[in-house]
């Protein structure tokens, strides 16, 4: 299959047909298991705060593959990843260390560039976080409060550390993926019509599916 999806975890992932959205090969990102209704393929992790908190229900995930950073620990299931310093880069192939981008989304695009995947479509990356505005970017937090930054309130509920995203970074590596992917014939397409994400084309989640870019 030459479309896969990739579901980011923001409060919009709610509002899908996941009917329609399960008839593809579909990547979740951290603690994206929570959402039920979605039956994905493969799980990409590398937050060290999100493994160090969640590592046991994240290997007992039925998933094919996790593909996530050795602090995780040996498992048949896990590929482990190599990453770089922080120097803006597109790896096409994942067994060389990978620049994470400040977001795991970025690590999902070269994951799904490797295997081969022509059509990416995005689905949930509202690119919003309203519990981080004017707080300084990557610093570790404790959350205080319910989640209303991700689909579910309990995503990085009260009590759980998480890093404070930082959107200007990630931007610059969803230009790099949009660049590297267009300049081999490939495509990412933003299936989140209300995301605050400008990059990559956006459009419902049926015009992404019938799109043909060639």
């Amino acid at each position: 299959m030459r479309t896969c999806i990739i579901a980011a975890n923001g409060p919009s992932l709610n509002s899908y047909n996941y009917y329609l959205v399960n008839k593809y090969p579909i990547f979740i990102l951290n603690r994206g298991y929570l959402k039920k209704e979605l039956k994905p393929r493969w799980l990409v992790v590398v937050n060290d705060l999100v493994i160090s908190q969640f590592k046991d229900e994240i290997l007992s995930q039925p998933v094919e593959k996790i593909f996530a950073c050795s602090c995780i620990g040996n498992s048949k299931k896990v590929f482990p990843l190599k990453f770089t310093p922080d120097e803006p880069s597109f790896q096409p192939d994942i067994i060389k260390p990978l620049w994470q981008g400040h977001t795991v989304t970025y690590i999902a695009l070269q994951i799904a560039y490797w295997m081969g995947f022509e059509k990416v479509i995005l689905i949930g990356l509202d690119h919003n976080y309203p519990r981080a505005q004017g707080k300084p970017t990557n610093k570790m937090v404790v959350s205080d409060s319910e989640d209303i930054d991700h689909f579910d309130k309990n995503y990085f509920g009260k009590g759980i550390k998480w890093h404070l995203p930082n959107l200007e970074k990630s931007e610059l590596a969803y230009e790099i993926a949009k660049e590297y992917y267009r300049n081999h014939h490939r495509i990412i397409l933003n299936a989140t019509p209300e995301s605050k994400l400008d990059i990559f084309p956006k459009m419902e989640l049926e015009e992404a599916i019938k799109w043909n870019w060639q």
